[in-house]
């Protein structure tokens, strides 16, 4: 169960690895999916990790919006679609940190009770 739960933050994972390949950081790639692989530890620490490079990648995300627009608007392009894309990339990388809330998620990487019960 607790796969499912973690599915969009392991998809979010994937979308970033996509973007830093297609623009060849492999280096990236390479800590990204070695950031999927601490979740199977059972500590707290693999989550912090994972919640901060999911906070920069929604970063990237906002930062390559930016960009992309500017230069589709600078050259009479289309740009619309593109930028509601790059903004639900980003909101939904950033809602993927907030998974970690799940009452089963907490109790799985021991994280403390200061959040609100989810089920």
């Amino acid at each position: 169960m607790n796969f499912i739960k973690l599915f969009p933050v392991v998809l979010s994972i994937l979308l970033l690895c996509a973007h830093y390949y297609r623009a060849g950081l492999l280096s990236l790639v390479f800590v990204l999916m070695g950031s999927l692989l601490t979740l199977l530890v059972r500590q707290k620490w693999p989550v912090r990790i994972v919640q901060t490079l999911l906070f920069i990648g929604s970063i990237e995300w906002i930062r390559t919006l930016v960009i992309l627009v500017s230069g589709r608007q600078g050259a009479g392009m289309p740009w619309v679609r593109m930028a509601f894309i790059l903004g639900s990339l980003s909101l939904f990388t950033i809602g993927s940190i907030f998974l970690f809330r799940a009452k089963s998620l907490r109790k799985r990487y021991q994280l403390d009770d200061n959040f609100p019960e989810r089920q």
